[in-house]
């Protein structure tokens, strides 16, 4: 199995496991939690349409050089739903602790 293909399955399954399980008892985990799971959530799922875009082209269109395609599709749901849970992270300690 490919590193490729791995990190494929680990986006296509893993994450959204992890998501899944993160997201059980939501109300009562800290923000930053929250944070990183609606983060996570949205950076997964923004990649996810992108995959799911390239994986449309049809194959009379593939080229030797198309490098942002296999990126999408093997690379990004995994990158998106972590630079997501980050950002949700900075922006929930950045939040009003009151909220």
């Amino acid at each position: 199995m490919s590193t490729g293909l791995l990190v494929m399955l680990i986006g296509l399954f893993g994450i959204p496991s992890l998501l899944l399980w993160a997201g059980h008892h939501l109300r009562r985990k800290s923000r930053r939690v929250r944070g990183a799971f609606w983060g996570g959530l949205a950076g997964h799922t923004a990649a996810a349409l992108i995959a799911v875009f390239y994986s449309m082209v049809p194959p009379e269109a593939w080229t030797a050089a198309d490098t942002l395609r296999g990126f999408a599709g093997f690379y990004l749901m995994v990158l998106g739903a972590a630079i997501g849970a980050l950002l949700g992270i900075m922006l929930a300690a950045r939040s009003h602790p009151n909220r």
